[in-house]
């Protein structure tokens, strides 16, 4: 039996000072040169006018402001505004897809009544393809959405999808609004994919610091060598050691791998390359996917590997396959498996159309299928600003300082420069719990970044 608990503990804030992140770590090929373009995220100028007063004024001011610019606009406005969506209705994906879908209708439900209520004659219409959780499929998708003429899409949702469509989607002039995509190697200036989740940069730094606040000065990983396991590893590292830690190099394995004894014996040898001893200063860190429940099975057999505490990714929060595998949740659950989400928004906007979309589809929704109900306002008003949907060139640039004016359901939904979510983000870390027999996830942590406070990093103490 598995349930989520939130707010069984106290909060007790831990404020962390903003800092400049500026690191160079020295690695090998394609991935050093992924690292480098994701790292100048971090060097971005803070001065794109994303104002820090009272929150609860400046959210209402600005949404007016933006609003009336719009209804300002419509007024001499026709036709119709076509908007794409690319979602994983199928597959191994879908309850992102499906959830997805519904926070679109609910914006699309929204949109009609603002036009209507401001008098436009503008009419509002959203085309939905089905990726299948395939990347080519993905692709099919997005040529058969721009002949039917969508210039604008939401979608996809993964990181594989986009790379997919991406070099289409540059040579045929369609924006891509990705409600979920995340990896840094997608971070490019001048091109035609938008992001509206935090990148895994931001992953990686919560992470950081949350071991080193927990008292840890030596990470050692163990990771899926794909694409995602690379470079959350790369950016982990270079957080950690940007804080004064010290990291080991650790295992990587390949993807297709079943059998993981070896690898935690490799992952035994590369421990005792720590510079430190004690085990409560050594963090071990995992990034990757269902893969984690087979090694949990495997380390419970070393009795070397007691005492040390785990960290995993936020493909590990919420695994359903560490979930529901007996000994490998036990395990989870003796060395404090805690693994970070894109986390829910502050204030009643987010509860309720979470509430909303699980009531309509029967699913949970993430914080990345929530975010898609805040990029069709970010396209809408962004079209609106453009004076429809045809000019992409303007669509484009009206996409920018539109987002700034937006504070959706997700918070503020500013993009930089590489078209990637600026701030308002949170990160909640989540652990199995057990009790009286049964099991649920617990929220652990949030490390957040609200422009109108900074960074922050919050760990739940148990009440006294």
């Amino acid at each position: 039996m598995f349930q989520e608990v939130i707010g069984r503990w106290r909060y007790i804030a831990v404020v962390l000072a903003m800092t400049t992140l500026c690191v160079c770590v020295p690695l090998a090929g394609s991935i050093q040169a992924q690292t480098d373009n994701a790292q100048a995220l971090y060097d971005e100028p803070e001065n794109e006018n994303l104002a820090k007063p009272d929150p609860a004024k400046q959210h209402a001011s600005t949404m007016d402001s933006a609003l009336a610019q719009a209804q300002a606009k419509l007024a001499k406005m026709r036709g119709e505004m076509l908007f794409g969506a690319l979602l994983p209705l199928t597959g191994d994906k879908s309850d992102l897809g499906k959830t997805a879908k519904s926070a679109l209708m609910i914006a699309i439900e929204d949109i009609k009544k603002f036009l209507t209520d401001a008098g436009s004659k503008v009419t509002l219409r959203l085309l939905v393809e089905d990726t299948r959780s395939d990347p080519q499929t993905a692709l099919d998708g997005i040529k058969r959405l721009a002949s039917a003429g969508a210039h604008i899409v939401i979608g996809p949702c993964t990181d594989k999808a986009v790379d997919a469509v991406k070099p289409y989607a540059d040579r045929n002039n369609i924006i891509v609004l990705s409600p979920s995509s995340t990896g840094p190697y997608l971070s490019q200036r001048g091109d035609n994919i938008f992001r509206l989740s935090p990148m895994d940069t931001y992953q990686a730094e919560a992470l950081a610091n949350l071991m080193l606040e927990q008292g840890k000065t030596v990470v050692v990983p163990i990771w899926e060598g794909d694409m995602y396991g690379d470079e959350l590893v790369v950016h982990v590292k270079a957080r950690f050691r940007e804080r004064h830690g010290r990291v080991v190099p650790g295992v990587r394995y390949y993807p297709t791998r079943s059998e993981f004894g070896s690898y935690v014996d490799l992952l035994v040898q590369e421990i005792a390359k720590s510079p430190v001893r004690d085990k409560s200063k050594i963090a071990i860190y995992y990034a990757g996917s269902n893969d984690i429940a087979a090694i949990f099975n495997e380390a419970a057999k070393r009795p070397e590997l007691n005492g040390y505490n785990w960290y995993g990714c936020d493909r590990t929060a919420f695994n359903e396959v560490l979930a529901r595998n007996p000994s490998a949740r036990d395990y989870a659950i003796k060395v404090n498996f805690v693994s970070p989400k894109y986390g829910e928004a502050e204030g009643d906007w987010y509860p309720a159309m979470e509430s909303r979309i699980k009531n309509e589809t029967g699913i949970l929704p993430a914080a990345e299928s929530i975010v898609s109900y805040d990029g069709l306002w970010v396209a809408f008003l962004s079209a609106v600003r453009a004076g429809g949907t045809g000019n992409v060139k303007t669509l484009k640039k009206a996409l920018f300082p539109t987002s700034r004016q937006v504070y959706g359901v997700t918070g503020w939904m500013a993009l930089n420069a590489r078209g990637d979510r600026k701030s308002d983000w949170d990160f909640d870390f989540w652990r199995l719990g057990k009790e009286n027999g049964s099991y649920f996830w617990e929220k652990f942590a949030r490390y957040q970044f609200m422009p109108d406070i900074g960074k922050q990093l919050i760990i739940n103490k148990p009440s006294s």
